[in-house]
């Protein structure tokens, strides 16, 4: 058997197992996140903070002593310490469609984060970091057939994808008048989409064989964001974010069991979207509420796009309330703050001219465990997609944990 047939067969058959065979029941296992991340860049995330996701992931106008990894680079002139922040998620999903049910699961670092406040007076801070733009997480394992030479083969075929964007930053923020912050950030995006399929015959005559796509990604932008508070216990922020189009390097690599790989390699490019996002807090007594609207258009992304997926605009809306902590309290549940939050995403891509939306809510704590020392949990749980015209549902559950540690560098001095 050539080792063309089989990959030909399987170029033709992949993504669309994915979506419109793969929940026969004959699903042997499934194990990784979101099978909706096969399309495009993957999964994308916004804020990669608990303190945040715990407020459905609002962050563009909320004032924060200590937390980091919003997407306003103008909040870093609340913080009045020098800060570290790291973290980790996992995530959960039951995947169900009209007549079968599996379970996946993922983890991922929230990448590291820090700020140097350096006048906050003036509201001059630098921070820098690396996060994720997005995330690839999905594997499942299912027995198929295949007709070559006109003769129909029993195999066992697995479908993996992994990878996804990081973005390094580095920016700074300023006060050029009184109650206007503005903060700035340069943006590197780099990574690696892989995705896999490898097909093993029942008949030990027939060879196995591997189909794997890497897409190597790198590009660059920039981040300006605004935030004014001269309204009492108001904020009100404001963020754009622009990128210059992703490069592009693509290895196709098949493979048989007895034969040598084969590489084709191409290069491209892709456009990337503009985003704009807009958010306000107010603060009354112990209370915070806040709420934002994001958006960006997505419909020039040309990458892992088969036929039955198109690409729109994503617009994603934030609502959340925290009961703030008291610093001066005697008891530990008092010094502790509380986040209550929801959201709705509609996600970028369309599948079987299906529209693809989220809808979640989400709880966290924030915890004080040494001098200028916090602990972030937050656990939000919702629903994606839809079991129409063969497609599937995610109900999915996500934890996150993050530890922010600071410490006073610069020392605050008089002005005439």
């Amino acid at each position: 058997m050539k080792l063309s047939d089989i990959t030909d067969t399987a170029m033709r058959r992949f993504p669309l197992f994915l979506f419109l065979l793969p929940f026969a029941a004959a699903v042997a296992f499934a194990q990784g996140g979101s099978n909706y991340s096969a399309f495009g860049l993957g999964d994308l995330h916004g804020s990669v903070s608990a303190a945040y996701e715990g407020l459905g992931g609002a962050s563009i106008a909320v004032p924060s002593r200590y937390a980091l990894g919003g997407v306003n680079p103008a909040t870093w002139s609340f913080i009045s310490t020098t800060r570290l922040q790291t973290g980790f998620s996992l995530r959960q999903a039951h995947i169900t469609t009209d007549n079968a049910s599996i379970d996946q699961n993922s983890g991922k670092l929230q990448g590291i984060a820090g700020v140097f406040a350096v006048d906050t007076a003036l509201g001059i801070s630098f921070g820098f970091g690396l996060k994720p733009f997005s995330t690839i997480s999905y594997m499942m394992e299912r027995p198929t057939s295949l007709t070559v030479d006109g003769s129909t083969l029993s195999a066992t075929s697995l479908y993996e994808g992994k990878g996804g964007l990081t973005t390094a930053y580095f920016g700074g923020t300023f006060r050029p008048i009184e109650d206007v912050t503005l903060g700035i950030t340069a943006l590197y995006h780099f990574g690696k989409l892989t995705s896999t399929i490898t097909t093993d015959f029942d008949d030990s005559d027939y060879l196995s064989a591997a189909l794997q796509s890497n897409d190597g990604l790198s590009g660059s932008g920039f981040n300006i964001g605004a935030i004014y508070s001269g309204i009492p216990n108001l904020y009100i922020g404001a963020v754009v974010t622009a990128n210059l189009p992703l490069s592009i390097t693509t290895e196709d690599r098949y493979a048989s069991s007895v034969s040598a790989d084969t590489t084709i390699e191409t290069t491209s490019e892709t456009d990337m979207p503009l985003s704009i996002g807009v958010g306000a807090s107010y603060v009354t007594g112990k209370f915070l509420i806040t709420g934002e609207f994001t958006t960006a258009d997505f419909s020039k992304l040309a990458l892992r796009k088969p036929a039955f997926v198109s690409f729109r605009r994503t617009n994603s809306i934030s609502v959340g309330a925290s009961k703030l902590s008291d610093t001066k309290a005697s008891s530990f549940l008092d010094r502790c703050a509380y986040n209550f939050g929801a959201g709705f995403n509609q996600q970028y891509y369309v599948v079987n001219n299906q529209n693809i939306d989220e809808m979640y809510a989400s709880f966290g704590i924030q915890a004080p465990v040494a001098r200028n020392t916090y602990i972030d949990a937050a656990i939000t749980g919702g629903m994606r997609g839809t079991t129409n015209s063969g497609l599937m549902q995610e109900l999915f559950a996500r934890l996150s944990f993050t530890i922010s540690i600071g410490e006073t560098w610069f020392q605050p001095f008089k002005r005439d």
